[in-house]
């Protein structure tokens, strides 16, 4: 009957509320992905709807529930990526309501999800732009500790990438800088020190090449920056 209401009359007085009693049905029934479409079009279609404040908490809620590893519904089967849904539903949160009170945690969601699929890059992307969009918000400091991680966890994955391994290097560096007490301290000293024991390790392998060689000044100059 939902349906029909909003097929039959979607400029209706009451089309929001239809729109709004559909997600909540195929919330209840565990199809998340269709209560995601429901909502979708109640924030695009019906954005001075006075459930808007509800719906985008809900919606955050699913996108949580995505970034958890729960995966989507297709012809009834929960086989979707949970992961891209997660990035979707959180895309168009803040977009549609950048400032509300779930605009910064959806930023900082996107870059925890694109962590977890392994795009390193856009990841790092993402914590960036929290950083520049709500330099007021609470997850400011977390999101600075999340760009060190992701560096490192890029270096690691390409080994012969010695820009990531820097950036991991200035990312942990810039943090212990701005937070030296902070509980993410510990982790951010981890990944500074193992970036420089990975240096010291490249540095002295080039000293035992150019010793060979029998390049000795070259050989002692990686040998004290190994040191």
């Amino acid at each position: 009957q939902f349906e029909l209401i909003l097929k039959k009359y979607p400029k209706s007085r009451v089309a929001p509320e239809a729109e709004y009693r559909l997600g909540t049905i195929h919330e209840e029934q565990g199809d998340l992905v269709k209560a995601h479409k429901a909502y979708k079009s109640l924030i695009q279609s019906y954005p001075q709807s006075e459930r808007f404040e509800e719906v985008i908490e809900r919606e955050y809620q699913i996108g949580n529930s995505f970034l958890s590893g729960k995966k989507g519904k297709l012809m009834g089967l929960e086989i979707r990526p949970s992961l891209p849904l997660a990035i979707e539903i959180f895309r168009q949160i803040v977009e549609s309501a950048p400032y509300g009170a779930f605009g910064d945690k959806a930023q900082f969601d996107i870059g925890v999800a694109y962590q977890r699929s392994g795009k390193y890059d856009d990841a790092g992307e993402a914590f960036q732009n929290l950083i520049d969009q709500y330099p007021q918000s609470s997850l400011v400091q977390q999101a600075r500790l999340q760009m060190a991680e992701v560096a490192y966890a890029k270096a690691s994955s390409q080994t012969r990438d010695q820009g990531a391994l820097d950036a991991a290097a200035q990312q942990a560096k810039g943090y212990l800088q701005r937070y030296p007490d902070a509980e993410g301290a510990e982790q951010a000293a981890k990944i500074q020190q193992v970036v420089d024991e990975r240096n010291a390790e490249k540095n002295y392998r080039i000293g035992l090449y150019y010793e060979k060689d029998n390049y000795l000044e070259s050989a002692l100059i990686y040998y004290r920056d190994t040191a």
